[in-house]
């Protein structure tokens, strides 16, 4: 992904100092007009990238539900031993509750 938003910098800084070349060292004076949303949004590394960055949400989105299911699954197993009396495996899911809590934050 950096070097796909590499490449459009590269490209706008190119089309940039081009247009400065022309514009400092031409005797005519000369207006261009540069469509930036055509040329950033229809660069086929931007669409590449934004179609990468939307995968990677969803996946994130995932694990961040199963993480939760997780947490909610070891609160409920928590408050059964708690009940159940069951104070060495009450120990064991609470320190797994917290390090998934602290891996979940």
């Amino acid at each position: 992904m950096k070097i796909l938003i590499g490449r459009v910098v590269s490209v706008a800084l190119i089309v940039l100092m081009f247009g400065l070349y022309h514009f400092i060292f031409s005797n005519t004076s000369k207006i261009g007009v540069v469509q930036m949303n055509e040329l950033v949004y229809e660069y086929q590394g931007m669409k590449d990238a934004t179609e990468l960055y939307s995968g990677k949400i969803t996946q994130w989105s995932d694990q961040n539900d199963s993480l939760k299911k997780r947490l909610e699954d070891y609160l409920y197993d928590i408050k059964m031993d708690s009940i159940n009396k069951d104070f060495d495996k009450l120990k064991m899911d609470q320190q797994k509750f917290i390090l998934l809590k602290q891996k979940y934050i």
